[in-house]
């Protein structure tokens, strides 16, 4: 079997100091210290740039700057009008061509 090479694991404790370290709650000593760690290990720093970022998003989000850019679009997350009522005439059963269901051949499958 050919198995990626899994990326070291980070002890939860460390997770943690580092986020109390972009939280800007870590003492000038443990700083220092999570700083020299997070330049030997590059998966720290790669943990360090992803809390960095949800931590820049999550503030613009609290404080209502979040833009199009940040969030996304909400019209992307959206079908095209026709598409959407398709789609809902299809999950109601009122679209044309949609085939009915015989539910006396479904008794048997708890569905009827």
């Amino acid at each position: 079997m050919n198995q990626e090479p899994r990326p070291p694991q980070i002890e939860p404790e460390l997770e943690a100091r580092i986020v109390a370290l972009v939280l800007g709650e870590a003492s000038d000593f443990e700083t220092a210290a999570l700083e020299s760690l997070i330049e030997q290990r590059g998966e720290l720093a790669a943990l360090k740039q992803r809390i960095e970022a949800v931590h820049r998003l999550l503030q613009h989000v609290a404080t209502g700057e979040a833009d199009a850019e940040a969030i996304g679009d909400q019209n992307d997350w959206r079908l095209p009008d026709e598409q959407r009522s398709a789609l809902l005439s299809a999950i109601d059963g009122t679209a044309s061509g949609v085939a009915e269901v015989d539910r006396a051949g479904l008794d048997g499958v708890g569905l009827g």
